[in-house]
């Protein structure tokens, strides 16, 4: 879903910056990696950590300043960055690392905009993921699938809302992907079929 998401965040900015404005990492230096390549490969363009504090506040955190509190603060909020029990101090030389390493390859990696324009767009219906909450229907989930295999096959994507079809947002792919749509709003029936029979 992670990637569906994404895709999503990118269709409906149209080339405007994208920012994770709580981006969580784990334990270790790697975990914090994973994070960081993660976001810039999914084509972010900040993220900040969630959150830069140690709670040294809470009411856990006895005796104050003691190891022990540290530890059970860091179980209940594993997320704290400058909890060096939550988030250990070598961990956060990642960020340095992922810094020098993306310099190595920035020109080729991080610009966005290659002028590829997307020919295949995911239908995403919110009543169709409304109706599949409400009756337990799985198919609604065949997005995400879908939304993988063209992400992992390098195929360039968007994601089109139901409630742009009438405006005719559909017109500019070549394949509508509608997986798992079951539920349609009555003025969506229209838009469809005229795409399906401009070919």
């Amino acid at each position: 879903e992670g990637i569906l998401q994404r895709r999503f965040l990118l269709s409906i900015s149209r080339g405007k910056p994208i920012h994770d404005g709580e981006m969580y990492s784990g334990s270790t230096k790697a975990s914090l990696l994973r994070q960081v390549w993660l976001q810039l490969a999914r084509g972010g363009n900040a993220a900040y950590f969630f959150t830069w504090n140690r709670r040294s506040w809470d009411e856990d955190w006895k005796p104050a300043g003691s190891a022990e509190g540290g530890r059970k603060v860091a179980e209940k909020f594993p997320y704290l960055m400058l909890n060096p029990f939550a988030v250990p101090t070598d961990a956060l030389t990642g960020i340095q690392e992922f810094k020098r390493d993306l310099y190595k390859i920035d020109d080729l990696f991080v610009p966005r905009q290659r002028n590829v324009p997307s020919e295949v767009a995911l239908l995403l219906s919110f009543p169709s993921a409304r109706y599949a909450g409400a009756t337990g229907d799985r198919n609604f989930h065949e997005i995400t699938t879908c939304s993988a295999a063209l992400e992992f096959s390098h195929i360039p994507n968007d994601v089109v809302l139901e409630e742009q079809l009438p405006e005719g947002r559909a017109a500019g792919y070549k394949v509508l992907v509608a997986a798992g749509v079951g539920n349609l709003y009555p003025e969506s029936v229209a838009p469809l079929t005229k795409y399906v029979e401009d070919g």
